[in-house]
């Protein structure tokens, strides 16, 4: 029944010169006889006792106490990386990108004490709540490994011509100025969104679909 009387309060509304008509509700097997007044104020109980949430984004505001942290990336050589993929060659460079876990508040009103409702419709108690509040994790933390060049590659006259292949696929339009600064990143994080990597870590196998590594000879002879 509590999931119909907000339905009954809009017939009420929908008949304003009759707000003195009596609406016959059952409540467990009991036949009561409202009159729209009575009805408006068990609207009002049940939407009290409707869950609220709200998302961190909303609660927090911005404040340091978010649990909402941007992606982590980083470049690490697997013979370093005591987490490194299994049977990865120890030579081998991988970016690690790690996104955090979100958390969310969760308030609730939860009902202490039920209002008393007498056989004609009258609330002669009414009802007492208490509010709770918890964190819910709405998605767990992830980490994701891919194989990458070794910062000792990432060369000015490399990153160069990152920074040209990008702005050939107008991803940058900044200079090919050799530095892997802040635009650079993002220009690598938009290209390889696209590919279903979001990290400002340029893959090893982006940088061979710019043109910019060559493809190992067993790939050149599959593709071939």
């Amino acid at each position: 029944m509590l999931g119909k009387w907000h339905d009954l309060s809009r017939i009420c509304a929908k008949f304003s010169p009759f707000r003195e008509t009596d609406i016959r509700v059952k409540v467990d097997q009991m036949i009561l006889k409202w009159t729209c007044e009575q009805m408006k104020q068990a609207s009002i109980f049940y939407n009290q006792t409707r869950r609220l949430r709200w998302s961190a984004a909303v609660m927090c505001m911005g404040l340091a106490a978010c649990q909402m942290a941007a992606p982590n990336d980083e470049i690490l050589r697997a013979g370093d990386a005591a987490t490194a993929p299994p049977g990865a060659d120890p030579a081998a460079c991988f970016g690690r990108h790690t996104t955090p876990a979100i958390v969310e508040t969760v308030t609730e009103q939860v009902v202490v004490q039920p209002p008393q409702i007498s056989a004609d419709g009258t609330v002669s108690y009414p009802a007492t709540y208490r509010t709770e509040t918890r964190q819910e994790i709405v998605r767990e933390r992830k980490e994701l490994w891919f194989e990458t060049l070794c910062e000792d590659a990432l060369t000015p006259d490399f990153v160069a011509s990152v920074q040209r292949a990008l702005a050939v696929r107008g991803q940058y339009s900044g200079n090919a100025n050799g530095k892997m600064d802040r635009a650079t990143r993002r220009a690598i994080r938009a290209y390889q969104s696209a590919q279903g990597l979001d990290s400002e870590i340029l893959s090893l196998a982006a940088a061979r679909k710019l043109g910019l590594v060559a493809l190992p000879r067993d790939d050149r002879d599959t593709a071939q």
